[in-house]
């Protein structure tokens, strides 16, 4: 099995709802993401992705939060499981 086939089968641990919102937030890549914005990814994170709890406060894992919800969102896009555009 490929890394995005674990990404994808990680990433589906996140409720379909969710999707959607994660993706209009880490979709752009110079977006700056606001402290209300962060919050969300983190509880989304630490509540369906991670046994481990990942800090807020901790600029790697903000970092690895971002940087792995993004993949998920871009995979998500490919399979046509969300909106390849966002909406607001």
């Amino acid at each position: 099995m490929n890394p995005l086939d674990l990404i994808y089968n990680h990433s589906l641990n996140v409720p379909e709802d969710d999707r959607p919102k994660i993706n209009e937030i880490v979709e752009d890549p110079l977006r700056r993401i606001d402290q209300n914005e962060l919050k969300y990814l983190f509880s989304i994170w630490n509540s369906y992705l991670d046994r481990e709890q990942q800090d807020i406060n901790c600029r790697g894992c903000r970092a690895k939060v971002v940087s792995r919800l993004r993949k998920m969102a871009y995979i998500w896009r490919e399979k046509g499981l969300i909106s390849t555009t966002s909406s607001k």
